[in-house]
């Protein structure tokens, strides 16, 4: 055996040789070393306190990720990927004066499979670009914005954050579009037993739209809301009247407030103790006014003491007086409308006219459904013997009208006459004795003044009274501007 190995030694080492080229050779052939192309292999940026130390913020322009040319045999380039390499780019390291453009060189390591890759190159971009910009911080205060609905039993008088301000920070570039800095917590839990909620502050833009950019911060991640509730009452705005006067020739009609009502907030005790809110006449004058005047009220200062507007309600109320030019109408009151008080027996009354025209003052609306029927008038011939007078009537009218002068009737007083009797008196019997006395003991009613008990003259349309004749008699007896004088041609 031994003997087998050792004769033709050279020859058997000079074969083992061979045998081994040729199986390298044959490896070689079957699996060679070929370039495959690793891509978008992340830049990691170190040192970059350089730049943030200085108050500034970088933006990555191109380099962010680069190629890697892998040079491996091919049965071994599913084995390597792009977690095999470090690319670093040293950002204390860059150069350029221009803050929009400056660059850094990146290094590149092969961190894995050392053993397996052959090599590698790295692709065009071996450089990384970046422009900085200067941070900036601005103050916020936090707007309160609540969202939800509370329970009706009580009212928002109050709400206050916390921290009431918020400081937000990035690029100067980014900040240009902060408008400010809200919360919108859910109010529908609070109660006065627990007055808080937690919210989330949002940065908005000038559209009101939340900004998501990772650039900025902000010092505080949650904001604290806290309410002060109130028990509510609504109260009706009105007034208690205005002050002075409208100019000769206009009336005051009537007002209008801008708010009919307004809820009001304040402790149970408090609510209690009012029902309106009047708004009293010295804020209204109207003196020697021709037009609608306006008046603008502050509703705080008319509340008490404890009672307070509740939140969103209106602080004040705008209050229109009316003002209305006045006119007038011309109406013929018959003479059947007209009382005669204070008559005496004995005498006859004769209004020598068929009407009395007056002249009355209103509103134009008013003034045209005004008709005679609804005017009443009334003169005292009390006192006044036979002769012919000249009266002040008392005039009733509706509620709205005035007279625009003093009206005045004609009274003629004649003495009644009784013709004499022919036949010889008879005693009258007690029980006619008796009802005579009664008659004599009855009150007499007074009615409206007859249109003619004269026929003596077809000529003069007089209206006459006698002691016999009775008439209602007005509320309010008239004042009297009497005197005798020549007696009118008849007419109305």
């Amino acid at each position: 055996m031994k003997k087998f190995f050792l004769n033709n030694l050279g020859l058997k080492l000079a074969s083992l040789v061979i045998g081994i080229i040729a199986w390298v050779l044959v490896v070689n052939a079957l699996d060679p070393v070929t370039s495959f192309t690793i891509t978008r292999v992340p830049v990691v940026l170190e040192n970059t306190e350089a730049i943030t130390g200085l108050n500034k913020v970088y933006s990555i322009i191109s380099g962010g990720t680069v190629n890697i040319t892998v040079q491996a045999k091919k049965t071994d380039q599913t084995r390597i990927t792009a977690a095999d390499f470090l690319v670093t780019a040293d950002m204390s390291m860059a150069y350029g004066s221009n803050p929009e453009r400056q660059a850094v060189n990146l290094s590149v390591r092969v961190v894995n499979n050392n053993n397996i890759i052959e090599g590698w190159t790295l692709g065009t971009n071996t450089t990384l670009l970046f422009s900085t910009e200067d941070i900036i911080s601005r103050r916020y205060a936090v707007e309160i914005e609540p969202s939800g609905t509370l329970s009706d039993s009580y009212r928002l008088s109050d709400l206050q954050a916390d921290p009431a301000f918020i400081t937000v920070r990035g690029p100067q570039s980014a900040m240009a579009s902060v408008a400010r800095v809200v919360v919108r917590p859910d109010i529908t839990p609070l109660t006065p037993e627990t007055p808080e909620v937690t919210a989330a502050p949002l940065v908005l833009n000038g559209n009101d739209t939340q900004i998501a950019n990772p650039d900025l911060t902000i010092d505080a991640e949650e904001v604290s809301v806290s309410a002060s509730l109130y028990h509510t009452k609504t109260l009706a705005v009105t007034i208690g009247g205005v002050s002075g006067a409208a100019a000769d020739g206009y009336r005051y009609v009537g007002y209008e407030t801008s708010v009919d009502n307004v809820v009001v907030q304040g402790s149970r005790a408090d609510l209690a103790n009012i029902n309106s809110i009047v708004i009293p006449a010295s804020e209204l004058g109207i003196s020697g006014a021709v037009s609608n005047m306006s008046f603008t009220v502050d509703l705080r200062n008319l509340l008490p003491e404890g009672v307070t507007l509740a939140q969103n309600e209106p602080t004040s109320v705008v209050v229109t007086a009316q003002i209305e030019k006045l006119e007038s109408k011309t109406l013929q009151i018959p003479v059947s409308q007209i009382t005669v008080n204070g008559r005496a027996n004995n005498l006859i009354y004769t209004i020598p006219q068929t009407s009395v025209s007056i002249t009355v003052v209103g509103l134009k609306t008013d003034l045209d459904v005004l008709s005679a029927d609804s005017i009443s008038m009334a003169i005292d011939a009390e006192g006044l013997n036979a002769g012919y007078y000249t009266l002040t009537a008392n005039v009733t009218l509706p509620s709205g009208y005035s007279l625009n002068t003093p009206a005045s009737v004609g009274l003629r007083i004649t003495p009644e006459e009784t013709e004499p009797s022919t036949e010889e008196p008879t005693q009258p019997s007690s029980s006619e004795t008796a009802a005579s006395e009664s008659e004599s003991e009855a009150p007499v009613t007074e009615e409206p003044v007859s249109e003619s008990l004269e026929t003596e003259s077809e000529t003069e349309p007089e209206h006459q009274i006698n002691n016999k004749t009775t008439e209602s008699e007005s509320e309010t007896d008239a004042p009297e501007s009497e005197g005798t004088s020549e007696e009118p041609a008849a007419g109305n």
